[in-house]
């Protein structure tokens, strides 16, 4: 005769009910550090790219004379594309990367970095457009990264501003991380509409993408994060303040 087998007791509705409250619990504790954690490495990301972008100016300067930044030139790339002053082309080679004019040229015309690729013109972590990328001639356009459009505001058109001019230079923005996307900032933010197929920008088109905000990189090679809405609000009609300034030889609006 057989041994009885031993009896099994399932779970019962109330073990069950604990069992799924208390996973719960732990998720609601796990998900929001684990969130923060995310956020703040694509955060570190794209701070690491901005650093790059600091570290390339100081370079580029050193490597020349007359000590002027690079040229920030029109709001699209076709007048700019072939002058080897400008940002996109003067500062990548000082960190091993290729000018713009030649990334247009290896495929015609055609691709440029986009999200999510990695490139120092890039944050890999940006919402790409539909319409990405930008065309403006013969040339396709993408930035997440460019140069201050206010540097020069107090200048004569053409001319450049040079680095010992720059009062505060700790707090003086020289690349400026741009939205991708209207949809980084709230519906009925006043720059929400602001036009995003540039290659240069100010505070109009901020990023607001890493911790409500995005990274500047200022005329000494520092880089650090600034909230949208700090960014975006002047004193007084000035947008300059103590610890940002756009326009160092003048009032910034």
């Amino acid at each position: 005769m057989d041994a009885p087998t031993k009896g099994y007791r399932g779970f019962t509705l109330i073990e069950l009910l604990v069992v799924i409250a208390i996973i719960s619990v732990l998720a609601a504790l796990i998900f929001p550090t684990v969130g923060a954690a995310l956020a703040r490495g694509r955060a570190t990301s794209s701070l690491s790219n901005l650093r790059q972008w600091g570290m390339a100016i100081h370079l580029a300067l050193a490597d020349r004379d007359d000590q002027l930044l690079p040229w920030d030139g029109p709001d699209n790339v076709s007048g700019a594309m072939t002058n080897m002053t400008w940002w996109a082309n003067m500062l990548p080679p000082y960190v091993g990367q290729k000018t713009y004019l030649d990334i247009n040229k290896d495929s015609m015309g055609q691709k440029v970095p986009l999200p999510p690729e990695k490139s120092i013109f890039i944050d890999s972590y940006a919402k790409r457009p539909a319409n990405a990328p930008h065309k403006s001639g013969q040339f396709s356009f993408f930035f997440c990264y460019v140069i201050n459009s206010k540097l020069n505001q107090s200048l004569p058109p053409g001319q450049r501003v040079w680095i010992g001019s720059i009062p505060r230079p700790s707090q003086t923005a020289v690349m400026v991380e741009m939205r991708t996307v209207p949809e980084e900032l709230p519906a009925g933010d006043p720059h929400r509409s602001a036009s995003l197929d540039r290659a240069k920008a100010d505070w109009q088109r901020f990023a607001a993408r890493h911790r409500n905000g995005g990274h500047i990189a200022m005329a000494d090679g520092s880089a650090r994060h600034f909230e949208n809405k700090y960014v975006t609000t002047p004193v007084g009609g000035n947008y300059n303040k103590d610890d940002i300034v756009w326009n160092p030889l003048g009032t910034a609006n």
